[in-house]
């Protein structure tokens, strides 16, 4: 993930994605990337990825690679934001899919690092 972000401007996120568990997931659900205002850690912006878990096999010796890329918002606002992924299911019924990540916040979601809004 780039460390700089330019509103208006196209970012790629590249993700690997592999599943240590012993079957696929079975249920629908959606990674949500998100930015979060690093000072009131309120929520700002946010776009699906096009990683589908359930295709995801625990058989795979390597990581599938996902890049996805986001169109950012004109009015963007400058300044320092907090990245973080969150799988829910598309209903928002279920809590968040745990993830075998060591961020994980209280949300469900799992910071992923910090970037910086340009003007």
């Amino acid at each position: 993930v780039p460390e700089v972000w330019q509103p208006g401007g196209t970012v790629q996120i590249r993700a690997l994605w592999e599943n240590l568990g012993v079957a696929p997931h079975y249920e629908p659900t959606v990674v949500l990337y998100q930015l979060y205002d690093r000072i009131n850690r309120r929520y700002i912006w946010g776009m699906p990825s096009a990683v589908n878990l359930e295709t995801l096999l625990p058989t795979e010796d390597t990581p599938v690679v996902v890049e996805d890329y986001f169109r950012l918002p004109n009015d963007l606002p400058p300044g320092s934001y907090e990245l973080r992924a969150v799988v829910v299911d598309p209903q928002f019924i279920r809590r968040p899919l745990k993830l075998a990540l060591a961020s994980s916040r209280a949300d469900g979601s799992y910071r992923l690092g910090n970037i910086s809004v340009g003007d």
